[in-house]
Formats: structure tokens, sequence, C-alpha cells
């Protein structure tokens, strides 16, 4: 799982939001180390943002982004990303409609179509460990998110 902050969301002070989840045991966390006061939880194995300068907090949209994991081999990402080193590339969209944003080799599909933007609804992979490039068919929206936990 990945968190943008690995925290307990549901225990933060002056801030009751009764649908959020504890994401302090997650897998991996967005860390901007640029960014002095972005959250890191230390237990936490931090991703990087590799765009040189960038001082904002790693943020993805609600309707539709690509997320994208890279091994760090390709150093030069302003020539587009080396296939080779791309581990894992997710795109996903509420609408079906959406132009692609992402090469074909890397995702023929959109995960989250019908999303409801701050539905508490989650995407999830249907099968741990199977991916086809295709988020189409890989994923599945879930009614809320159970970090740590696979539905089968």
């Amino acid at each position: 799982m990945l968190a943008k902050d690995a925290m307990d969301h549901t225990n933060i002070p002056n801030l009751p939001l009764p649908e959020s989840v504890d994401l302090s045991h997650a897998d991996w966390e967005f860390r901007n180390s640029v960014d002095y006061g972005d959250f890191d939880n230390p237990d936490v194995p931090n991703i990087d943002n590799i765009e040189e300068g960038h001082r904002l907090d790693f943020m993805i949209s609600l309707t539709g982004d690509v997320i994208l994991i890279a091994d760090g081999s390709d150093v030069n990402y302003l020539d587009g990303i080396d296939v080779n080193s791309v581990i894992d590339c997710v795109e996903y969209h509420s609408s079906s409609d959406a132009m692609k944003e992402i090469e074909a080799e890397l995702d023929r599909g959109f995960a989250g179509v019908g999303i409801v933007r701050y539905g508490g609804q989650s995407i999830e992979r249907i099968s741990a460990g199977f991916d086809s490039n295709n988020s189409s068919v890989d994923f599945e929206i879930i009614e809320h998110p159970t970090p740590g936990y696979q539905h089968e």
C-alpha cells in the first residue's frame, strides 16, 4: 500500500474525519525531501519525487491521474521514462471517455471508472501480484479503503 502521508488520519487533533483510515503501517510513503515540512513516518520507507526543484508535497488527483513507480535507473526523466525502469504503472480515471496519458505498453486501460469524488471509495488490485498492464482488468472499486487487507 502506498500512502501520501503514512499516518493515522483518524486521529488528527481538531479535524474529525470519520471516513479516514489509519495509514501509519503503509508499505511505502510518498516523500518530498526538499519540502522540510512534509510529514515523514520513520518506520515506513520513502518514495521520493524525482522532479528537480519540486517543493510541493506529492498529490494525486481525485478524478484521474497516473501513478508510475520506477526503479531509479533512468536519471533523465525529461526525455521520457525508460520503459525498462518501470516497476508498475496505473492510470485511473472516473470516466472511460478520458484521453490516455501513458503508453499502452505500460497500461492499456483505466482503473476507477465510475468512482465517486469524495465518496470514500478506493481502487484495489483484484488479485495481489497479478498485473496484466490493463488497469481496467486489474483493479476494482471498493466501498471503503482497507489498508493492509486484500479482498478476495
